[in-house]
């Protein structure tokens, strides 16, 4: 895996990485939200979006860092990236890490 570019600014908040299977993913971090997107045409176009969230506190819990800092979630975000195979298995991991952070999953005892 190589990290490919990494921006932490007032301007711009993303990275974006090329894994071993070649394939480029990118964190990018907004006020509001975090996209991870699977990239095409060399690292240019995005293709689609692997995970999405909005929940800063939630993605806090999930990479076990500040919700506050921006900073700290894209390098916690980009960590997970880096240590992927895939862009499938980067949304994998994400999707399970969403599934046990999130503040309204069901327990074994929910019925509905």
């Amino acid at each position: 895996m190589e990290l490919v570019k990494y921006m932490a600014s007032s301007l711009a908040c993303f990275s974006r990485v090329r894994l071993v299977n070649d394939e480029q993913v990118m964190v990018s971090v907004a006020a509001e939200s975090i996209r991870v997107v699977r990239m095409k045409w060399g690292g240019i176009v995005p293709a689609e979006t692997l995970w999405e969230g909005f929940d800063r506190v939630q993605m806090g819990l999930m990479l076990r860092c500040s919700h506050e800092d921006a900073v700290a979630l894209l390098d916690g975000f980009t960590g997970l990236v880096m240590l992927s195979t895939s862009a499938a298995h980067v949304k994998a991991q994400l999707d399970a890490l969403d599934a046990e952070t999130r503040p309204w999953r069901r327990t074994a005892g929910d019925r509905g």
